[in-house]
């Protein structure tokens, strides 16, 4: 009986700190802008399921040598925007601009180029159809294997550990990405057509849409 009485008090103060920790942060979130109130985010393991759930994996399909890797999706509920983050990448990731849209990979040295498929397309159908498996992103900012996500006026700022002069600027509308060592910038919004030019003129761009 007293094993018993004690479980229950463990569990009925699990239960309360859980509940501050929900009320904090539903609390936290009301008072979220731009790009913060807009952008979701899940992680998950990759597995067979979760990279092709209809159909099983043909046998030397590239995308099995990341099963058992974690891969991060970040999507826009405005727009449909997706970015998906895989957590063994170099530094590239792939966007859909749109729902709909054609898929398109940003290289680790900032060409965007066309693809064929997501490496989690089983993970997004299931965000898609429950939301409650994502959050938004809180304003201490997290951490994703290499990738980090932070908050800077009303954009959040993607970086990844490899190359920190590069930097993912999303904006409640498309992001824009920055290089400080090739200083370019690329805008990318809901139509998918990068537009290439300056890093001051993409400091000026994220300036105006994160203010």
């Amino acid at each position: 009986a007293e094993i018993r009485a004690r479980r229950a008090k463990q569990y009925e103060e699990q239960k309360s700190a859980h509940n501050v920790e929900a009320a904090d942060i539903a609390a936290e979130e009301k008072g979220y802008m731009g790009a913060q109130k807009v952008w979701a985010i899940a992680t998950d393991k990759l597995s067979a399921r979760t990279i092709q759930p209809k159909v099983p994996m043909s046998k030397g399909d590239a995308r099995s040598f990341y099963i058992d890797g974690a891969v991060t999706l970040l999507r826009n509920h405005n727009t449909g925007m997706v970015i998906e983050l895989l957590h063994d990448s170099a530094g590239w990731f792939q966007f859909m601009a749109r729902e709909g849209a054609a898929l398109q990979q940003m290289s680790a040295t900032g060409n965007v180029v066309p693809v064929e498929r997501f490496y989690a397309a089983g993970l997004l159908d299931d965000i898609k159809g429950n939301p409650l498996k994502t959050s938004l992103i809180r304003s201490k900012g997290m951490q994703m294997g290499p990738w980090s996500i932070g908050i800077k006026g009303a954009a959040l700022v993607l970086k990844h550990s490899n190359d920190p002069t590069r930097e993912v600027h999303l904006l409640e509308e498309g992001f824009v990405y920055t290089s400080t060592a090739s200083d370019e910038g690329i805008h990318v919004d809901s139509t998918g057509a990068p537009s290439y030019m300056p890093k001051a003129e993409a400091d000026t761009i994220i300036a105006s849409l994160s203010s």
